[in-house]
């Protein structure tokens, strides 16, 4: 038979274990998330650099055809800087409903100054981690 002190620390360790899901992703998002916005503060120059030196070290270019790939990697980089913005907004959203599951699980389990004082936590953590940053879409 289960007693309500064995059903209180299920739901606390539940809780605890959604807290530390939702951290981890929310963890990985920002780390990717900065630095594509490094990469493309920086105009696609990082990336394109990256790409050439890449396909000079696999493939041997020459001093002509580096010329011309340098060109077309330095033409195509606002249409993948706008792709980039794209892709951060869709997984932004998945994971701000699932940040917005895990913070529901949690907030249930909180007396009502926690709750106050998490929302506010939960704000400005949206705030700094969801933020898509102008410089993702030309």
């Amino acid at each position: 038979m289960v007693n309500r002190g064995n059903l209180k620390v299920f739901w606390v360790l539940l809780g605890i274990f959604l807290g530390g899901v939702g951290t981890g992703s929310a963890a990985t998002f920002a780390w990717s998330h900065n630095r594509m916005v490094h990469m493309m503060e920086h105009g696609g120059w990082l990336h394109n650099d990256q790409r050439m030196r890449a396909l000079q070290h696999t493939l041997d270019l020459s001093p002509e055809q580096r010329t011309k790939v340098a060109a077309i990697l330095e033409q195509q980089s606002p249409e993948r800087r706008r792709l980039m913005g794209d892709v951060m907004q869709r997984c932004g959203e998945t994971l701000r409903e699932h940040k917005a599951k895990t913070d529901a699980a949690i907030r249930a389990i909180l007396n009502p100054e926690q709750q106050a004082r998490f929302d506010k936590l939960a704000k400005r953590q949206a705030e700094r981690l969801f933020a898509v940053p102008t410089t993702a879409v030309p």
